[in-house]
């Protein structure tokens, strides 16, 4: 099979996706993708073909087959917060979200909870180079927002700084009612300011970070 790198995976991703609530005239699937060439509504969001599907895909390799396919480089991170994937050798995103449980599994046609359709939810992807990944790190932001990993594959020869967010469980920070702020710059040379805030354990559906341009 002809080598690729997984840069190619991630693609230019830059939008916002407002998946709607379960109410009598809608089965809560339903979803308003934005982005700067406009707004597009779709009807299933759990499709591999839609746009949280296309997003995920290289996620939806096994670890053992990702790494014999393509570079042995690519950074896959899922936590309540967010998902980021990187590539260290080029680009990766970073997928905010106000979804429990998501990506609920590894699969292509079982990624969405169905506890997500009740309520909305919101998604903000933005690509960036790798550099951006080691701030992320280096400011302790996914910390500040308690993004524990609940599944991760860091090489070793990432950032430190990212190596050890799967060292976070164990030494969580007590929480703080501080507003963290990052200053991040996306591939498209957008600047970008994430902002990391104290969470309710009993809220659902809210980003507890949240990326504004």
């Amino acid at each position: 099979m002809k080598h690729l790198s997984v840069s190619h995976l991630f693609c230019f991703f830059r939008y916002i996706l407002y998946k709607v609530p379960r109410m009598d005239s809608l089965s809560g699937s339903e979803y308003i993708y934005i982005d700067s060439n406009g707004k597009k509504q779709f009807n299933n969001i759990n499709s591999p073909l839609g746009v949280l599907g296309q997003t995920l895909r290289p996620l939806f390799r096994p670890i053992r087959n990702m790494v014999r396919t393509y570079d042995p480089s690519l950074l896959s991170l899922l936590c309540p917060a967010g998902v980021l994937m990187a590539d260290r050798t080029g680009t990766g995103l970073w997928l905010s979200h106000s979804t429990p449980q998501f990506p609920f599994r590894r699969d292509q046609n079982h990624f969405w909870p169905q506890s997500g359709n009740k309520n909305a939810q919101t998604f903000i992807c933005v690509t960036f180079n790798y550099d951006q990944f080691r701030e992320i790190g280096l400011r302790r932001h996914l910390q500040n927002i308690r993004a524990f990993p609940f599944e991760h594959y860091v090489p070793e020869n990432f950032h430190q700084e990212l190596l050890q967010v799967v060292k976070w469980t164990e030494e969580a920070p007590p929480a703080s009612s501080v507003v963290n702020v990052a200053s991040l710059t996306s591939r498209g040379n957008k600047a970008f300011k994430s902002f990391a805030k104290k969470i309710s354990e009993e809220e659902d559906g809210e980003l507890p970070g949240c990326l504004i341009s």
